[in-house]
Formats: structure tokens, sequence, C-alpha cells
């Protein structure tokens, strides 16, 4: 049996940049892996791929994408299909936060070990890019600058020590939709300069890093899930460094300096949603 910690992540920055030569957008984005994790076990049983999870939100059947990674990994591998995963799922979904992708890494990471397959972690992320785009930054984890459709990853300098307050309204947003709209809307869109936030991780300066914590997709979320808008102005208004959306959204993150600052943040949302306080993580997945 092996068990397994799915990191979640957050876009420090996120840019649409045109389109790729398939037509999906192309982005360049500064990805960051948080300590908040699902948890991932990994058995052999006799026969058959069984998933379990206590989580009422994610369908527990082939539809999953833990069901996918797993089977895929399988049939490429021509290992029997006689395993049992089972999921505790703590990061909210529909959020931008890669929760689906990081379950998927760490079952490649998870099937990789309990098997004894050897593969490379570029092995694993040019699978992992068949279930998703974020697949390969998940297994990667860390702080790294993401292109492409997100599997060209630079590794960066790790993000310096913070506080991250993350915070989804009960509404979701669907990455084909968040996309759709952007196509569309005419709206005033924010700056991306990843250039000098790189420069502020080399630096580890924390201050102008988040100056540039910005998201293309921020405004377009916004006009479909108001309380986006309203978060990212509450985390500021109670001592945040910087208040940013993570990927298509609909979570919202704060950068604090400390614990405390961010608790009482926290305590201060009048708004039903779901809340976490997590720090950077240097790994995408962890073996426990």
């Amino acid at each position: 049996m092996i068990t397994l910690k799915a990191h979640a992540k957050i876009n420090l920055t996120l840019d649409v940049t045109g389109f790729t030569d398939n037509g999906y957008h192309s982005l360049s984005m500064i990805m960051q892996s948080v300590a908040l994790a699902d948890t991932i076990t990994i058995e052999s049983i006799s026969e058959g791929i069984l998933f379990s999870s206590g989580s009422t939100r994610i369908p527990v059947n082939e539809n999953n994408l833990v069901f996918k990674t797993a089977r895929l990994f399988l049939d490429k591998m021509s290992l029997p299909h006689n395993i049992h995963i089972d999921l505790k799922k703590k990061i909210p979904v529909s959020a931008g936060l890669a929760g689906g992708s990081a379950d998927a890494a760490a079952v490649l990471v998870g099937l990789n070990q309990h098997f004894g397959c050897g593969l490379s972690l570029d092995e694993l992320k040019t699978i992992g890019l068949e279930l998703g785009a974020d697949v390969p930054f998940c297994l990667t984890g860390g702080t790294a600058l993401c292109e492409g459709v997100g599997e060209i990853i630079t590794k960066l300098p790790d993000m310096p020590d913070c506080y991250i307050l993350i915070a989804k309204p009960l509404r979701g947003m669907s990455t084909p939709k968040a996309f759709a709209m952007y196509d569309e809307y005419e709206g005033a869109l924010p700056e991306i300069n990843n250039a000098a936030a790189i420069n502020a991780l080399k630096e580890g300066d924390l201050d102008t890093l988040c100056l540039h914590m910005k998201n293309k997709l921020q405004p377009v979320t916004e006009e479909c899930v108001g309380t986006v808008e309203y978060l990212a102005s509450k985390f500021i208004e109670n001592g945040a460094k910087a208040a940013s959306m993570t990927g298509s959204g609909t979570a919202v993150f704060g950068i604090f300096d400390s614990r405390i600052i961010a608790e009482k943040c926290r305590k201060r949302l009048h708004r039903p949603v779901l809340s976490y306080i997590t720090t950077p993580s240097k790994v995408g997945v962890t073996i426990l």
C-alpha cells in the first residue's frame, strides 16, 4: 500500500498570449504548489479498478480523472487491472486549484512506485499531458513558469515564505466557459509582467512579487461570479499584500505575512465560501 498527498496549485500570474496550432489558448503563467492537498491511497486487490471516496462532490466511477489515470497507466505499462484507489478530497472542485490534475499526478507517481515501473519524471509528464494540461505541472510541483497550454515548464526559484488564504465561492466556473467568455470580452484586462515577477522570485522579494500577481481571466470570471471581486477586495482591506484569482476561478487567494492576520481576514469574510489557510509547497506530490 502507498499513500500520497496531491497538492493544489495557485496561479501567481496568468497571461493569455494567443492560440496554439491546434486552436487552444496559449498561456504564460507562474504556477505555485501549496500545502493544501488531497490524500490518495493505492493498494492491490484481486481484480478490477476500484475507486472510492468519502466525498459526495465527485463521481466515483470511470468518468473521474482518477479512474481514467489508473486505467491509462495500467494499459500503457501492460499491468493487470487489480488496484483500489481511495481519495480523501480536500481541494475544492471547479476552483482553479487543479484538484483533479493534482489527483491524476499523484496516481501516476503512486502507481509508478507501487509497481516498481521506474518511469522518469519526464515520462510521467508525457502520460500526464494526455490527461490534462495541468497534470505535468502537478507532477513537477514547486514554483514554475508554464507556457503553451501549460506543458512547457521552466522551474523557478522557490516562492518566499508566506501564508496563503484561499477562499472558494460556492459557485464554480468551467474552464471552457471562461475562455469562451474571454474571447468575447470587451472590458479592460490586466497587464501581466511575468519577467518582473520572475526577477522578484530570483531576488526573494515577496513585496515586488505581490505587485505582479495578476490574472487576465479574472475580470471575465467576475462578470459571472461577483463574489470573486468581493473576496479580492476584502483580502486587501484586511491586510493581504496581494489578492488574485487562480486559474479560471473561482477561488481567490491572498498573500499574508502572518497566519494571525490571515485568520483575522478569514473571519471577516461575510459570504458563504470554503476557506483554507496554507503555505507554498516545493513539491506537487508527496509520498507519505
